[in-house]
Order: C-alpha cells, then sequence, then structure tokens
C-alpha cells in the first residue's frame, strides 16, 4: 500500500511525499528480508526521484542497487531497476551510457514480455541515442516505444514519448513540435498529470517563440503559473524561465532580473532544470544585442550539458556577433551549430542565414543575397515567422537598405514584429534601415561587443 500511494503521490506532482512513502516501504521490506521487493520499491522509488528532478540523487541511489542486487538481473524487479539506471543516466547527461546500460537491459525485458518497461526503455534509449549525434534512430526508437504504450494503454509512457520528442523537435522543427506538445499538453491535462503539464507547456512556450504564437503562449504560460508555483520547486523555474524570455524578448521594464530564478536553482543539482538560467541569459543577449554575454551561457550551458546538443544559444552567438560584425566570433558560433549534428529544416535554415552573414562581412554580396533568399523561403515555408524577422534584421545591418531584398525582408519584419510586441527589435530594425549606406559594408572587425574586454 506505501508503494502504490508513492507511485500516485509522485504522479499528482508531489514528489517528495511520494518518496517518503517509498521510502518507509523500504525499510518495511529490509527489516523482513524481503530482497526482491525491496529491489522493487528501490526502483519506483528511483523514478519517482527522477520525476521530482533529484537526478544526481536518483542516479547514485539506482548505481548502488544494481551493485546490490546484481544476482536479480534477469528479474522482473532488476529490470525495472536497470531500466530506471538508463534513464537517470540520460537525464543526468550520460547518453552514452544510458544508451549502453538500454541496450544490455532490453533483451530481458523483451524475454520476460515487460511490456510497460519495454516501451518506458525504448523512450529511454530513443532520447539518448539524439543527444549522442543519432538522432533519426532516436526519434524513430522514441516512435517505437510509444506505439507499443499505446498498444497497451500505458499512459504514462505515451505522455513521455511525446514529451521527449516534441522537446527534441523544438529546435530541428518548432512548428512540428509545438502541435506534439499540444497533444501531449491536452492529454495531460485530462488525465491531471501537473509535472506533464508544466513540461508541455514549456516546449509549447519555446515553439511559440519560433512560430510568433507569442499572445497564446503568453496567456498559458500565465495560466500555469499558479498550479506550477504550487507543485514542484523546478516546475516553478521552467515557468518562470519561459515568462522571462517572453518579457525579455518584449522589452518590458525589470525583465533581465533573473534573481527569483537564481534563488529557487541555488544548490540545485539536476542538469535539466540547472540549463534554464543560460538560456534566459542568452535571450538578454539577444534582445541587447550583446555577442559577450550570449558566448558566456552558451558556455555555461555547455558545462552543465556537455553532450547535449544546443543550437539555441550558439545560434544566439552567432546571430549577435554579426550584428556586431565579428566575423571570427560568428564563424565560431558556426562551426559549434555545425557540431551539434542535428538535422532539420529549421537547423538548416539557421546554418544558411549565418553563413549569408558572414558572406556579407566578407566583401560576398551576391552569395549573401543569394543564400538568405533561400533562408527566407524556408522560414516562411516553417512557419516560423519571429526568425523570419530576425533574418530581415541581419540583411538590413549586414546589406543595407539599399538592397531591394533587404528592404522588402524589412518591411514585412516589421509588420511581424509589431503583432508580436518586439520592441527591442523593432528598435532595431530601424536603427538598421536608417543607417547610411555606406556603413552597410564596413571592413570587418574582430569584435564591437561591449559586453566583452
Amino acid at each position: 500500500m506505501l508503494e502504490r500511494a508513492g507511485s500516485s503521490a509522485s504522479a499528482a506532482g508531489l514528489h517528495d511525499q511520494g518518496r517518503s512513502l517509498l521510502e518507509q516501504a523500504l525499510e518495511l521490506h529490509r527489516s523482513s528480508g524481503d530482497r526482491l521487493s525491496t529491489c522493487r520499491a528501490t526502483a519506483e522509488l528511483g523514478r519517482v526521484m527522477l520525476n521530482g528532478f533529484d537526478t544526481e540523487a536518483a542516479l547514485a541511489c539506482l548505481a548502488t542497487a544494481t551493485n546490490e542486487y546484481a544476482d536479480l538481473s534477469e528479474d522482473p524487479a532488476g529490470v525495472a531497476l536497470w531500466a530506471q539506471l538508463a534513464r537517470a543516466q540520460f537525464l543526468f547527461a550520460r547518453a552514452a551510457e544510458a544508451v549502453a546500460t538500454a541496450d544490455a537491459t532490453l533483451p530481458l525485458a523483451e524475454r520476460l514480455d515487460l511490456v510497460p518497461i519495454l516501451a518506458d526503455l525504448l523512450v529511454t534509449k530513443g532520447s539518448a541515442l539524439v543527444n549522442v549525434g543519432r538522432p533519426r534512430e532516436g526519434l524513430g526508437t522514441i516512435e517505437t516505444g510509444r506505439r507499443l504504450a499505446e498498444s497497451a494503454n500505458l499512459t504514462y509512457t505515451i505522455l513521455r514519448a511525446t514529451l521527449n520528442a516534441s522537446g527534441l523537435l523544438s529546435d530541428d522543427d518548432p512548428r512540428s513540435a509545438r502541435q506534439a506538445a499540444q497533444r501531449g499538453l491536452d492529454l495531460a491535462v485530462r488525465f491531471g498529470l501537473p509535472s506533464f503539464i508544466t513540461s508541455f507547456l514549456g516546449i509549447v512556450a519555446y515553439a511559440s517563440l519560433h512560430t510568433g504564437d507569442w499572445a497564446a503562449a503568453i496567456a498559458t504560460l500565465d495560466e500555469g503559473l499558479e498550479p506550477a508555483g504550487e507543485g514542484n520547486r523546478i516546475d516553478l523555474v521552467s515557468a518562470l524561465a519561459m515568462i522571462a524570455q517572453y518579457r525579455i524578448l518584449q522589452g518590458e521594464p525589470g525583465a533581465t532580473d533573473l534573481r527569483e530564478i537564481e534563488r529557487l536553482l541555488v544548490g540545485e543539482t539536476d542538469p535539466q532544470a540547472a540549463s534554464r538560467l543560460p538560456w534566459a541569459r542568452a535571450t538578454i543577449a539577444l534582445a541587447e544585442g550583446k555577442p559577450g554575454m550570449a558566448e558566456e551561457a552558451a558556455n555555461q550551458l555547455l558545462d552543465i550539458l556537455p553532450t547535449i546538443p544546443d543550437p539555441f544559444c550558439w545560434n544566439v552567438v552567432a546571430r549577435t556577433a554579426l550584428w556586431a560584425r565579428d566575423s571570427e566570433r560568428a564563424a565560431r558560433a558556426l562551426a559549434r551549430l555545425r557540431a551539434t549534428g542535428l538535422h532539420g529544416p529549421a537547423g538548416e535554415a539557421n546554418l544558411a542565414t549565418i553563413s549569408a552573414g558572414l558572406a556579407a562581412l566578407s566583401g560576398r554580396p551576391d552569395e549573401a543575397r543569394s543564400t538568405y533568399r533561400t533562408a527566407l523561403q524556408s522560414w516562411r515555408d516553417l512557419g516560423l515567422r519571429f526568425d523570419e524577422a530576425l533574418t530581415a534584421i541581419d540583411m538590413a545591418t549586414l546589406l543595407g537598405p539599399a538592397v531591394p531584398e533587404a528592404r522588402a525582408a524589412a518591411d514585412s519584419a516589421r509588420e511581424i514584429l509589431t503583432r508580436l510586441g518586439a520592441k527591442p527589435f523593432l528598435e532595431r530594425l530601424e536603427e538598421a534601415i536608417q543607417r547610411q549606406p555606406s556603413a552597410a559594408h564596413p571592413t570587418p572587425a574582430r569584435s564591437r561587443d561591449r559586453s566583452s574586454v
């Protein structure tokens, strides 16, 4: 009963209460000498700790338990334990270890016909594969896990597969990611699962930054802020970070004050949670056009998640460096973007956009105009209006307002940015348009970034 109560409490977002109940169950199993039940309860405790973002402690607990119960590795309880170890390794940014653990455990889950464990473990392995540079294989493996979960009506795993896939898609195809996350959000709301609700809200909000659905995303985030505040501390951090990003992009007073997020993250060891702060700082750098700040945020995120691709921060570094006419830093950021290994229409459009900017800075205007035309059409085809507007700012800044393509793109961008209420970017666009034509192609400089000294 304690085990069931602990699992139910966690499902309701009460992860600390769930953990306490499972720890009581563990003590009872240990006192009776029941190793099999202790192993099973430890696996569930690890799952609940991971749900509550206590990733480092969960990883330590599960690693110790797999050594202690090595003789039970072919029992369903042991298979469950190893499956949660793989998930902990993935969430703690040890993707290669997660793949290896999953590969060792999947045959046992298959042979014992442990469908719930098998489906969830496929989601874990697929998610980890994406983070080791095998995105197509990874997303296909997640989809296999999701279909298996659907065949067995495993709501939790269906939601987990949908969440991970949409999150992994959010940089490569934001519009598809937004649609998938919205479906997951609707399902999570129907089943009343608060942690999933908050996580899906974050993906919908992030993808909406690109698609230009800002008003709807802000309204949804505001509605979700109060439930997040009543639940897990990390859920609150996620909600606050996304709201801060929108406020920064709209130039609201005080938006760059991240002290509340910093306070909530004091002592935080979960890398997924800690990553929220560098993303917010990169957003400030984008709004203020500070490549030094952007690169600092990107490197902070690299320290936190060294094996997980991060196109967002490095794209901000590249773009702000181009605005500052710092071709060396922009080229370095472009190399980082290529190294992420992500493949998708938005990723390719990003690479084309930055390449066009470097061509403009290098005195190759014909190449720049041609590549910008391709990038702009891609952004429009993908329905990513904010990216389209940012590209227009690039063109006006680097090609100059006298170039017809740049002028036409700027006219469209003005409408987009006005609708979004993106004041800092409207100001930057107008500044670029009003610049004298002779200033459009200055001699490339190493850096004009006032945030770097």
